[in-house]
């Protein structure tokens, strides 16, 4: 079992949005971003080899929109912007043992992972998804 990341070392207040609160894995995505950009060694000593969401802020999965899909050495390459209208922000490293059921680019994907690497300029956090503890899958909708 990998770590969970552990939010509670977080140096700074958070204040939530009313669209923080209608958005949990958003809300929690955005105090990762911040305490990435701010603290150099917030990766080093909080994210690295942890597996997020993990249940932090009892949030399950992580959600964006796939930018795109790049192939290397038997692993799929997911981009995904973790906001609308933004670059991508994440990169998923998917063994291709693991099967990507319809993703693609512009659908969105709700993932799990273990934070692997992290760039800070052009921001870039990269998680490894093994399709046991760690997952990427379509979001799925409510039925209309």
């Amino acid at each position: 079992m990998r770590r969970p990341l552990a939010l509670a070392t977080l140096a700074f207040v958070i204040t939530a949005s009313a669209a923080d609160v209608l958005d949990p894995p958003l809300a929690l995505w955005r105090v990762i971003r911040k305490s990435l950009s701010e603290n150099e060694r917030f990766f080093d000593e909080n994210a690295k080899d942890a597996l997020i969401p993990g249940g932090a802020n009892h949030v399950r999965a992580l959600r964006g929109t796939v930018a795109s899909i790049g192939w290397e050495l038997h692993r799929a390459f997911i981009r995904v912007s973790m906001e609308p209208h933004s670059d991508a922000e994440v990169t998923l490293e998917v063994p291709a043992t693991v099967p990507l059921n319809g993703i693609e680019a512009g659908k969105t994907v709700v993932f799990q992972g273990v934070a692997r690497k992290f760039a800070r300029n052009p921001f870039m956090l990269t998680f490894e998804v093994d399709g046991n503890e760690t997952f990427v899958e379509l979001e799925k909708t409510a039925p209309k």
